[in-house]
């Protein structure tokens, strides 16, 4: 399957799964959250891994806000290594959000280090529609332990 092909697969996936839902902070259908996210300077940037992560990007939330699965996800035609970083990017169940926070700032490799950008570019934009406060505050926190996961700075 062709890069774009993978894309629009992925694509389809999230607006479906998503059907219904709506954003966190705004009433906008949920699907569009994904969508800014895969579309990111941070993601869409870097082209090392860049239409694997953009895919990665849009099914995010699938496996953590809907009842799709990662199996459902490869039964579907997604890519193993899109299945392996939406897996990685899914907080489980069992864990709070800064255990999350520090799992995902402790990985390393060059698919790890795109997960790590899907991830800021998530808090990103889900920080353009939060006021100032404890919620907005999680997540600056959180990006800041990403990004200095990253670059080793701020």
């Amino acid at each position: 399957m062709s890069e774009s092909e993978q894309y629009l697969l992925c694509l389809g996936i999230c607006v479906e799964a998503h059907k219904g839902q709506t954003g966190k902070f705004s009433k906008e259908p949920y699907s569009n959250h994904p969508i800014r996210v895969s579309k990111n300077r941070r993601i869409s940037s870097e082209s090392e891994l860049g239409c694997t992560s953009r895919c990665a990007a849009l099914l995010h939330d699938v496996i953590e806000d809907t009842s799709m699965t990662p199996l459902d996800l490869l039964e579907a035609g997604v890519s193993k290594d899109i299945i392996y970083m939406v897996n990685l990017l899914t907080r489980s169940k069992s864990e709070s959000y800064f255990q999350y926070i520090i799992r995902l700032s402790r990985l390393q490799g060059s698919a790890e280090y795109f997960i790590k950008l899907i991830k800021m570019a998530d808090l990103d934009d889900n920080l353009r529609d939060l006021e100032p406060g404890s919620l907005r505050d999680k997540y600056e926190l959180s990006k800041h332990i990403l990004y200095e996961s990253c670059y080793g700075e701020v």
